[in-house]
């Protein structure tokens, strides 16, 4: 391992990886994944939206989504369907080996097992320190790049990300004929159920990976998952995850040789949480500012800001808004909530709702409106401000 470089990514997921493959084909890249297996423990419920696949490049998957059914808390019920794809369930592990190896390809370096323990701006380099088998060991590099998650090092140590709410997941694979339906996720909202957020059971063929999030609950979102198994009538359930997911960012994703991408960033979906799509188009957008520092020998935050910039205008919009309506969520009782689902589902909305695309789901905020104004009421002031 050389002692210099010009880029320097800690974390080998979606994100990083993508961060790695994109500027390897210019810059040498040294990448530090904590664990010495790619895509291990798994964290994510594996529904990706179509882009993901074409960006990824994926050639295979577990089951096609064409379908959603949304269950309120009373226990009412709609769909929303289309025949092209809405999702796709994948191997999450194999998806994060796949973009590994291609940024391994493109040139990168990425060394396993290496944790990062600090970094230090210092007249123009940044001096990166990090512990591989028991070793302490340093090189320096013109940008450090943190891919590194909710808990990111490089954050912590720059101080800049700051989360608006944390989202605490759990989920696990069950084998039921009832839930594994075909190509439909089913969705299930109450606070009884998922208080902040919402439960789902996701078909993947052989198996169904059912889970929840929860945001704001006194009790342990693991507390609330055994009462959801419990309302399926699942007794068995295998290769139990857990992980947080990081909503809003009011800090900086940008320093002095700094920059933030993916969940490290807070750059997760606030309605669905999905955060692969964000990430790695957040990664496309930073390798691209990087090697325009690289061009101008600039790696000031002044300069690596026009990353946050750019991002705020273009998808970090649409987060915004996204935030907006789940804003809207968290004040809302189940009664309401309840309310809200009979109103979609007597509006005739269903036709507008199977266009909606999970990577941006606030687009189709003013043609619902429009079809059904009684929407309003539910919160007046911020549904306006999507229109």
């Amino acid at each position: 391992m050389r002692k210099e470089y010009d880029i320097v990514v800690a974390g080998a997921g979606p994100a990083g990886s993508r961060f790695a493959y994109n500027s390897s084909k210019a810059r040498s890249v040294l990448v530090l994944e904590d664990n010495f297996e790619i895509g291990k423990p798994v964290q994510c419920s594996g529904l990706v939206s179509p882009r993901v696949i074409e960006m990824s490049g994926l050639e295979e998957w577990f089951n096609v989504i064409r379908s959603v059914v949304f269950r309120s808390p009373s226990g009412t019920e709609f769909s929303v369907s289309g025949k092209a794809p809405k999702g796709y369930v994948i191997d999450r592990s194999g998806l994060d080996i796949l973009l590994a190896e291609r940024a391994a390809r493109a040139g990168a370096d990425i060394s396993l097992g290496s944790t990062l323990v600090n970094a230090e701006w210092k007249e123009g380099r940044m001096i990166v320190r990090f512990r591989k088998m028991g070793e302490l060991r340093e090189v320096s590099c013109s940008l450090l790049v943190g891919a590194d998650g909710m808990a990111s090092t490089v954050s912590r140590i720059f101080g800049l990300s700051r989360f608006d709410e944390i989202i605490s997941c759990v989920q696990s694979d069950v084998f039921s004929s009832e839930l594994n339906s075909g190509d439909a996720v089913r969705l299930y909202f109450g606070k009884d159920v998922a208080p902040g957020f919402f439960a789902w059971a996701i078909p993947g063929g052989e198996f169904t990976r059912v889970g929840l999030g929860t945001a704001g609950s006194r009790l342990p979102a693991s507390a609330h998952f055994q009462r959801f198994l419990k309302m399926l009538g699942i007794r068995n359930a295998i290769n139990l995850t857990a992980g947080p997911i990081p909503i809003g960012n009011r800090g900086r994703i940008a320093g002095d040789g700094v920059m933030l991408v993916g969940d490290a960033a807070g750059q997760a979906k606030p309605i669905s949480g999905g955060g692969i799509f964000t990430g790695m188009a957040a990664s496309d957008l930073a390798a691209r500012i990087a090697m325009e520092a690289f061009d101008s020998n600039d790696f000031s935050a002044d300069f690596l800001s026009r990353y946050e910039i750019e991002w705020k205008h273009g998808i970090g919009r649409e987060l915004e808004r996204a935030a907006l309506i789940r804003k809207v969520f968290l004040k809302m009782s189940d009664r309401n909530l309840d309310s809200l689902f009979r109103t979609l589902e007597e509006s005739q909305l269903k036709e507008i709702l199977s266009r909606g695309d999970i990577d941006f789901p606030t687009e189709l905020s003013p043609l619902v409106l429009s079809r059904a104004p009684s929407l309003l009421r539910f919160s007046p002031q911020l549904i306006r401000a999507l229109i």
